[in-house]
């Protein structure tokens, strides 16, 4: 079903190009649309990403382990 909504979309799409300078901004219109759409979902995901898989501060974990080597005295 998904396949078939996919193919109707693509012939509708494909057919503003016949609408002359109107189909065309259209299309581009829709094109732009849809790689800024994808641009704000790979910026989420990485954001997302970036806090789940910290790099590690080698500065903090030489403060933690001064730190812990100060409590053991």
């Amino acid at each position: 079903m998904k396949l078939l909504g996919a193919m109707i979309a693509a012939i509708l799409v494909g057919s503003l190009i016949f609408l002359g300078p109107v189909g065309m901004y259209l299309l581009g219109a829709i094109v732009i649309g849809v790689l800024f759409r994808c641009y704000v979902l790979l910026v989420d995901i990485h954001k997302r990403l970036s806090s789940i898989t910290k790099t590690p501060d080698k500065v903090e974990e030489a403060y933690e382990n001064y730190m812990k080597a100060k409590q053991e005295r």
